[in-house]
């Protein structure tokens, strides 16, 4: 029922309400037995012991409404976020710990025990290890949800905390720690000061970026996910040391989640932590001793979820997974080069997709005869970092002479070469040019020419976006008849690979955004560089039809090229 730990501290290995059937049937028992010993009836004897363990079961119920520290009974995850918690910061002063798990497994309690565990010192033998025995961080904690959480759930389990008196086996106790909160002006509690040093600060997802400067924190709780702007502010807050705790259900996990947490999970790099939790384990049928949920509410509420949110609700596995693309691209479409020698190619494509702030994402790609599209090769060649974490620190004339150091490493010839290039941003005016003619005039005197057609349109069906989509959608599900997809990546080119992997749309969360069609919601740009570049390549020979909107601006006086230039304003 208990363990005792060397403290002293009692862990609970029982829900509570076992633990109260427990203690009623032994003191029924144990009087009812005494009395048939004094020469009871067993009548009189059922009575007294009814009345006593009614009356200890009582004392019992008063001690757990007063102490929600001390009997607090985690499930197998909860375990495990303590346990990591407690030890995470043997190899870090800056450790980031996620628990991503179901809905009603008791993420949020756990989080609030683990903090009120660290502002008392441990009340419960779960408690009793690392940090919380030894905390050397600032006594400062930020605790960031919404305004409904802070009134409705947090400040209701830190006003039974803290009551007065609290009775405790018929004993009154005092708690040697105070606290004051303060609103600020706010519908919700903002500050919550304690006696013995510690400072609790709330903040929601909503409020200005400046609210998440200046202070050096010690603990971090993003009750569920927070926007990627305030998790990058949320990162210089740890100067002095800090554990950051990211309790959440993944239904709406922001991108940036498994780029700089999970990713780096995956690369064992110290500091990162992940515990998953199921639903199933706050089964009272399937985990009889520390579930807190009948298992048929259980059942009723997934019966209730989406298809693509079960995974999240249930198992708390990400589901942004689920809003990818190109769903299907996976290691059938990543090859070993040798495998796939681009040599005999009819045709070499290479895409551009320039931007103001960073380099262009560019991709070349072999046209087989056989129909297949390798692409073989992708710059900016370094590969060190994502491209939407790189700057543009190059001119046109450098860009371009790295594209030939690719092409002249690949030996492709100029005579079957097309180069295309993004029909909207690539014939934009800047200066008098277009950024076409600026890469044209970087490629002079260098022996190959850098005309761009420019990027298809769609066939009128479908938007521009979605056809290309489509398009390569297929390229990447359709087997040729040597068994292999029609659209494969060589495994060096990190860019291309890195992009389509984490090419998604954000997930509906509104009315209007679940009332779009598929395909309908936004994309997260951050991710769709490299992944336009590819959709050029795979359209070259497509061409259609993009109604216009709004009216004809007043077109710019542009610089003449050269008469053969004119090509590259055809539609491919």
């Amino acid at each position: 029922m208990k363990v005792r730990r060397k403290r002293g501290l009692v862990s609970y290995q029982m829900q509570f309400p076992l633990v109260l059937k427990r203690v009623y049937k032994s003191a029924y028992l144990s009087r009812y037995n005494n009395c048939l010993n004094k020469g009871d009836t067993p009548e009189r004897a059922e009575e007294l012991a009814k009345s006593y363990a009614t009356s200890q079961a009582k004392k019992l119920s008063m001690s757990y409404e007063a102490n929600p520290l001390k009997y607090y009974c985690p499930n197998k995850s909860g375990i495990e976020v303590i346990d990591t918690f407690a030890n995470s910061t043997k190899d870090t002063d800056t450790p980031i710990i996620l628990y991503s798990a179901g809905n009603g497994i008791g993420k949020s309690e756990s989080a609030l025990q683990i903090m009120m565990n660290l502002i008392l010192a441990p009340k419960n033998g779960y408690f009793e290890q690392g940090v919380f025995l030894n905390w050397k961080y600032p006594k400062r904690i930020w605790y960031i949800t919404t305004g409904t959480v802070i009134k409705s759930r947090v400040m209701p389990f830190l006003e039974k905390v803290f009551r007065t008196t609290q009775v405790d086996n018929s004993k009154k106790i005092t708690l040697p720690v105070t606290y004051k909160d303060t609103k600020e002006g706010s519908a919700h509690t903002k500050t919550v000061t304690f006696s013995n040093g510690w400072v609790l600060e709330f903040k929601t997802h909503d409020q200005d970026l400046k609210e998440f400067e200046s202070a050096s924190v010690g603990l971090i709780i993003c009750d569920e996910p927070v926007p990627e702007k305030i998790y990058r502010a949320l990162l210089s807050r740890r100067r002095l040391g800090c554990i950051m705790l990211l309790p959440m259900t993944p239904l709406d996990m922001e991108p940036y989640i498994e780029e700089e947490i999970l990713g780096k999970i995956e690369d064992e790099i110290p500091g990162y932590f992940i515990i998953y939790g199921s639903v199933w384990e706050a089964s009272t049928r399937l985990n009889p001793l520390r579930g807190h949920l009948k298992h048929e509410i259980i059942e009723s509420m997934i019966e209730g979820y989406d298809e693509d949110e079960m995974e999240a609700r249930i198992n708390g596995i990400p589901t942004h997974f689920s809003e990818r693309i190109y769903s299907t691209f996976d290691s059938k479409n990543i090859v070993d080069p040798k495998d796939f020698p681009i040599e005999q190619a009819t045709l070499y494509i290479q895409a551009v997709d320039p931007h103001d702030g960073r380099p262009c994402a560019v991709v070349y790609c072999a046209i087989m005869p056989n129909g297949r599209k390798i692409f073989f090769a992708d710059t900016p060649t370094d590969h060190t970092k994502p491209f939407w974490k790189m700057k543009r620190l190059s001119t046109a004339k450098e860009e371009v002479a790295e594209w030939i150091k690719v092409e002249e490493a690949y030996n492709l010839p100029s005579y079957k070469m097309k180069r295309i290039m993004d029909r909207h941003f690539g014939w934009q005016v800047r200066g008098g040019k277009t950024l076409s003619k600026i890469y044209y005039d970087a490629g002079e005197g260098s022996g190959r020419s850098f005309m761009f057609y420019a990027s298809y349109k769609s066939n009128g069906e479908e938007n521009e976006i979605t056809y290309g989509h489509n398009i390569v959608r297929e390229g990447f599900n359709n087997i040729l008849e040597d068994g292999y997809p029609e659209i494969v990546v060589w495994n060096s080119c990190y860019h291309i690979i890195n992009g389509t992997k984490k090419y998604i749309r954000k997930r509906p969360t509104s009315k209007a955004d679940m009332a779009k069609a598929v395909g309908g919601t936004v994309i997260v740009e951050k991710y769709k560089d490299f992944n336009d570049a590819v959709r050029y390549a795979c359209c070259a020979n497509h061409s259609a039809y993009v109604k216009s909107i709004g009216r004809r601006t007043k077109r710019k006086r542009v610089e003449r090229m050269p008469k053969y230039y004119n090509y590259a304003n055809r539609r491919v």
